[in-house]
């Protein structure tokens, strides 16, 4: 059963977030973090399959996290979880190595479906 790490820094959003998965009993949330250094931690702790990882957080963001676990050569799959659009931030969300971008105002439609797809060894991301 594929395990994912939620990662937001507001707890309303990683609660959302749970209760969207809630719906497939294949989908295990191992874990949750606030902020980036502790999804560096939780990631090395709990070894998940897929963080959903929010771009913009306090301290460490998204970006940075996404390039240490790279970096470091952690091969989980990651998903990017923003508000933000624009095409300069999907180009940098791609070369840093995600594996998925979703817009949060499409996150019922888009979620599972971009879980899903990196699972398979696929990337989502939005049309340009």
């Amino acid at each position: 059963m594929p395990r994912i790490l939620l990662v937001d820094d507001h707890e309303i959003v990683r609660k959302g977030i749970r209760s969207l998965l809630s719906v497939r009993q294949d989908l295990n949330v191992c874990g949750e973090a606030s902020n980036g250094v502790d999804a560096l931690s939780a990631t090395a702790a709990l070894n998940p399959d897929v963080l959903i990882l929010d771009m913009s957080m306090p301290g460490i963001s998204g970006l940075e996290v996404t390039k240490r676990l790279r970096e470091s050569g952690v091969h989980a799959r990651i998903v990017m979880f923003t508000m933000y659009d624009s095409q300069g931030l999907l180009n940098e969300i791609r070369f840093l190595g995600a594996d998925g971008l979703v817009y949060k105002q499409n996150a019922a439609r888009d979620l599972i479906v971009a879980i899903d797809e990196v699972l398979s060894g696929g990337r989502f991301f939005p049309p340009t």
